[in-house]
């Protein structure tokens, strides 16, 4: 499989400007039960990173943790959103492509 080129996933939603597209990544992990360093694998990032990122997701959509931060209303109406199926597929082929 070739490498993928960059994905404008802000495009995908319109909830793009809620979140930038790496927070969006974070996110989709987090739902999926990665612990911060399997997310940083995963990215290839630092779990320092990751924390900041995990910090700015609970701000934006006002949770205190991660199980509110998947269970707010801002993130259900992302999931419940049409492009939300289409940014999902595009971030795992993105990761398969790696």
């Amino acid at each position: 499989m070739g490498q993928a080129g960059p994905v404008n996933h802000s495009a995908l939603t319109p909830f793009g400007e809620i979140l930038s597209d790496r927070k969006m990544e974070v996110l989709l992990l987090i739902t999926q039960g990665a612990t911060n360093h399997e997310i940083a694998e995963q990215l290839v990032i630092t779990k320092g990173t990751v924390k900041s990122h995990i910090n700015h997701i609970l701000g934006k959509l006002d949770a205190h943790n991660r199980t509110e931060a998947v269970s707010s209303e801002a993130f259900l109406l992302m999931s419940s959103s049409e492009h939300f199926g289409l940014y999902q597929s595009v971030f795992v082929e993105n990761i398969l492509a790696r």
